[in-house]
């Protein structure tokens, strides 16, 4: 009897084992940035300069810092982090049913199972854009000078069934600029700039040379 009892608690162990889960994150695909950091304009340096503050108001862009004498304005702007920033995809296996995610995601939550225990990750993504731009020249001519810098602000809450002293919070702020990556220790990934930020600022700009071109 006591065999029989020996072998039926096995089989049910057996037929109850947890799960397991497999993660893994693949690295961000190239893009195609917009290599042109200086449009032209056949017109005064003030009228570029006046020009630029005059579409860039209309816009969804925010003035960060200004130098009215330089010709210098620093424009912020806040957006969805996936568009902006390519943190690579997770993908999260349990049991065969495979769930993939876009790391730079605004907002998402996944459930993993590690040994006996059941984690969820709670992940929020911030990014925000900066674009300095420079008018130079002189009463003849002009140009606007740019240069991006790409911030993603990261945040992972993770519970678990283990209890609340093996909970954690992790937070990560990455920078990083129109062509060079930069690894995210949280995502085990580098990230890179998907182009977009360069292309609404150069359409932008190019609407103003239109403009003045009529």
């Amino acid at each position: 009897m006591c065999k029989f009892g020996s072998i039926f608690l096995l089989v049910i162990l057996a037929g109850c084992s947890t799960p397991k889960t497999f993660i893994t994150n693949s690295q961000p695909k190239t893009y195609e940035v917009q290599t042109k950091h200086t449009v032209f304009f056949e017109q005064s340096i003030d009228a570029t300069w006046n020009d630029l503050l005059t579409i860039f108001a209309t816009s969804e862009y925010k003035i960060e810092s200004i130098n009215m004498n330089a010709h210098m304005v620093t424009l912020r702007y806040i957006g969805k982090p996936g568009l902006y920033i390519d943190c690579g995809t997770k993908r999260i296996n349990t049991e065969g049913n495979e769930v993939a995610i876009i790391n730079s995601k605004r907002l998402y939550s996944y459930r993993a199972y590690q040994y006996i225990h059941l984690e969820t990750y709670s992940v929020t993504n911030n990014f925000t854009g900066y674009v300095n731009l420079l008018v130079t020249g002189n009463d003849i001519s002009s140009k606007v000078l740019a240069q991006f810098d790409l911030e993603l602000d990261t945040e992972v809450k993770r519970t678990t069934t283990r209890g609340r002293s093996f909970s954690s919070n992790q937070k990560e702020k990455l920078k990083l600029n129109s062509f060079k990556p930069t690894r995210s220790e949280l995502f085990k990934t580098n990230c890179r700039s998907t182009g977009e930020l360069e292309r609404q600022v150069y359409k932008i700009i190019s609407l103003m040379h239109v403009a003045s071109s009529n």
